[in-house]
């Protein structure tokens, strides 16, 4: 294995036939005279089954190297022997989850991104189910599912356009090809996070106080069924246990996270579920009426429930208050929500002129693939002033485009949108990006404000309490207060 550039470590553990889905896919995926793969048996329930099934695939491939744990490692342990003590070369190191399914060029793409900078330390590729690295990247029916096929759909018409890499806080473990060098300085996995979730991402943000970047290649792509080693409580529970040390370390990762879903994600995969869908696939249409009226939130939301007869397609719904959710409960084929998420993403987002403000206007550009302005009578004006302010205060021309569309009436919207939604895919690329482009500031100081205090200071204070355990004083009070309450058993006896 001494002239491989990539090794490529497969912890196996349980579920067989996952286990042949990934090496079948990876011996045909990679380039197995420069590559070589390091497969180690971490013992799970299955682990002779497991042993004959690895040697009948790859027993003969010179290219494979099998090797079995003495007694289950876990994941984490698991890793570390096959990086720090089996694999005895220099090359870089990918590790791969036994339910990954590698795709050809893969490698080859996460092997150019690391090769950008010298000071690349680790790279993951985008999957069906990676959390930051999942594309589509959010859902617009979040019933919905990322299969293997829609992920694969949605890859190939997106890649292209996409920037060739983000740099995020942490990439995915699931498939993360590393550079030597910051496993040769920093080692691999602390085995704080024993037996596994959690470790890449200390990983990631140790490597990253050392000034190696955490990268996601957009255009590689693996597919990944999910963990299949912990279940249930178990996994709630070592869950829960190492986010609580990734906070106490890295008290700015939550932070960071949401400053990267929110302005780091290029629109057009923000949107990716929306703007590539099978033809006859459902379509959201989401007006904001939270600012109207009450006595006219009913006749504005039955209009705007006959987009339904307009396209079968179209799933008109409309976000209102609270207090006015009652008045609209018996309209057939309408979705009334009183609480607008702007993760929850749709491919209309509409708002009435009248209703224009920065912040209705944000939240429609956060939430809708295309966002539209509903035009009704006086307030022909309104968009044009909201412009012209919008233009002077970012230092922009008052005529310069905002992606917001207007459109006469409820009917006007639904030709719009099949109109903007029949186009080629890298013209509304552009829409998306002039849209972005205005709107990133904005969105940049209202997700600074949702993340103000709230989470740090939840972190500092359990800092703090773990400081305070662990000084000589605490320690001191709590062995006096032991023998006090030894002494005061004994009296009562």
């Amino acid at each position: 294995m001494s002239t491989a550039e990539v090794v490529i470590v497969v912890p196996v553990y349980g579920d067989v036939p996952s286990v042949m889905d990934c090496l079948s896919a990876l011996r045909s995926a990679i380039d197995r005279a420069r590559h070589r793969v390091l497969i180690v048996n971490d013992c799970g329930p299955e682990v002779d089954a497991m042993e004959a099934a690895i040697l009948e695939l790859v027993g003969e491939d010179d290219a494979f190297r099998y090797e079995r744990n003495d007694a289950n490692l876990g994941f984490v342990g698991t890793c570390n022997r096959a990086v720090l003590e089996l694999d005895t070369t220099d090359a870089d190191v990918l590790l791969l989850n036994s339910d990954a399914v590698p795709t050809p060029g893969f490698l080859e793409e996460l092997q150019r991104v690391l090769a950008l900078d010298p000071a690349n330390g680790a790279v993951a590729p985008r999957s069906n189910n990676a959390t930051i690295a999942s594309l589509p990247h959010r859902l617009s029916d979040p019933t919905a599912e990322r299969t293997f096929e829609r992920t694969r759909e949605v890859f190939d018409a997106v890649a292209p356009l996409l920037p060739e890499t983000y740099t995020v806080p942490v990439a995915m473990g699931f498939c993360l090809l590393i550079r030597r060098s910051a496993i040769r300085e920093h080692g691999l996995f602390d085995e704080a996070f024993a037996p596994g979730y959690g470790e890449e991402n200390d990983f990631c943000l140790r490597i990253g106080e050392a000034g190696y970047a955490s990268l996601i290649a957009n255009r590689a792509v693996v597919f990944h069924a999910g963990s299949k080693s912990f279940a249930g409580k178990r996994r709630n529970a070592l869950r829960a246990a190492h986010q609580r040390i990734l906070d106490r370390r890295y008290p700015s990762l939550s932070r960071s996270l949401a400053f990267f879903l929110a302005v780091g994600v290029d629109p057009v995969d923000r949107f990716a579920a929306c703007l590539v869908r099978p033809a006859d696939d459902t379509r959201r249409f989401s007006l904001d009426l939270r600012f109207a009226p009450a006595a006219d939130v009913r006749q504005l939301a039955e209009a705007w429930a006959v987009l339904r007869t307009a396209d079968e397609r179209i799933r008109p719904e409309v976000v209102v208050r609270p207090r006015d959710e009652g008045r609209l409960q018996d309209l057939d084929g309408l979705v009334v929500r009183t609480h607008l998420d702007p993760d929850d993403i749709v491919e209309v987002a509409a708002l009435r002129a009248i209703d224009l403000s920065p912040a209705t206007a944000l939240d429609a550009h956060r939430r809708g693939a295309l966002v539209l302005v509903l035009e009704d009578g006086n307030s022909s004006t309104v968009l044009g002033r909201y412009i012209d302010a919008l233009g002077s205060s970012h230092g922009r021309s008052a005529d310069a485009e905002l992606g917001l569309a207007q459109v006469p009436d409820v009917g006007g919207a639904a030709r719009y949108a099949e109109d903007w939604f029949s186009r080629p895919l890298d013209e509304r690329a552009v829409d998306l990006r002039v849209r972005a482009d205005h709107f990133a500031a904005d969105v940049f100081a209202r997700v600074d404000l949702e993340h103000h205090d709230i989470a740090d200071s939840t972190v500092q204070t359990a800092r703090e309490l773990e400081s305070i355990k662990r000084s000589r004083v605490y320690r001191a009070a709590r062995a006096a207060s032991a023998v006090l309450s030894r002494v005061r058993g004994v009296r009562r006896g």
